[in-house]
């Protein structure tokens, strides 16, 4: 059941990204495939059981696929010619401050989680 509402809910981001890239519908084909796939890939994709991650670990590593998996789906349709309406773009500088901001936020966050798991293993 989790599985199926995290691929429910890639699914939707990636499709309004992909109407806000492609209003008219064009490269729907195309498009779609990308969505699908990724979303498959990104919902499937499970860490290993054998590797022992707190649950805050495995949060921080799932944040930052997801981000990951924005700025793919970003790239790919920038590659299919798509033109985002509201301005999401790799030539804004708006989104290269925001994607900064996402991921010195993770390197914190990873940093505070190892730090408070290694003060747990020591006690």
């Amino acid at each position: 059941m989790e599985k199926l509402a995290l691929a429910l809910l890639l699914f939707v981001i990636s499709f309004l990204l992909y109407k806000d890239f492609f209003p008219e519908g064009e490269s729907t084909g195309l498009g779609m495939v990308f969505i699908i796939y990724f979303t498959y890939c990104l919902s499937h994709y499970k860490l290993d059981k054998s590797i022992k991650l707190s649950k805050e670990e495995k949060y921080v590593i799932s944040q930052g696929l997801l981000t990951a998996y924005l700025v793919l789906l970003i790239a790919v349709f920038t590659l299919l010619k798509g033109k985002s309406s509201v301005g999401i773009s790799f030539d804004n500088i708006f989104f290269w401050l925001v994607l900064m901001i996402s991921i010195i936020e993770l390197i914190a966050r990873w940093r505070k989680v190892k730090r408070a798991l290694q003060l747990k293993g020591s006690v």
